[in-house]
């Protein structure tokens, strides 16, 4: 799971701003990741909410920020893209939560527990962290009495994930008409 962390260091990186490289580097991190979204919506389909989609979708909307003040205008197009896909897969998805973590929308708060949703999405064996920690970011006044796996359906779910990636990519690239 070094891989793992490593990403998840690297996108945290990019999102406090001090990755070390040129836009050009932080870019190619930012296409990897965008790749790696693609080739998991083609193996796990739409709508999933698979750590697969869920691990690298989860990872362009922390780094969203960047992509949309200094990123390359081709990478900036195809990130928003591939977060309104799994926006789209994951709009419509059946889902019975009360709520999500993406009903605070991009708030501060929420970005700084993608890092510890990463891992244990990444690496569900991590022993360092745990979902209880999200559970106040989760959803509202009830989160305190989520179970953590409750919590872990909640972020999970193709809708939070959904919720995350539209108003990330309304940010990275505004919808026009044509778009919606």
């Amino acid at each position: 799971m070094n891989e793992v962390q490593d990403l998840i260091d690297d996108y945290e990186c990019i999102y406090q701003g001090y990755y070390l490289g040129e836009d050009e580097e932080i870019d190619a991190v930012v296409t990897a990741c965008v790749d790696r979204l693609e080739e998991a919506r083609g193996t796990h389909g739409t709508g999933s909410g698979s750590a697969d989609v869920a691990f690298p979708a989860l990872g362009l909307v922390l780094m969203y920020g960047h992509v949309m003040h200094h990123s390359a205008p081709e990478v900036a197009d195809r990130t928003a893209t591939a977060l309104r896909a799994v926006a789209a897969d994951g709009a419509q998805a059946p889902c019975d939560h009360a709520g999500h973590p993406s009903d605070e929308g991009l708030d501060i708060g929420q970005l700084e527990g993608f890092p510890t949703a990463l891992e244990l999405i990444g690496d569900p064996a991590a022993e360092d962290v745990s979902w209880d920690e999200l559970a106040i970011r989760s959803c509202g006044a009830d989160s305190g009495e989520l179970s953590p796996a409750e919590v872990e359906s909640r972020w999970r779910c193709p809708r939070a994930l959904a919720g995350f990636a539209s108003a990330a990519a309304e940010a990275i690239r505004p919808a026009r008409p044509a778009d919606v």
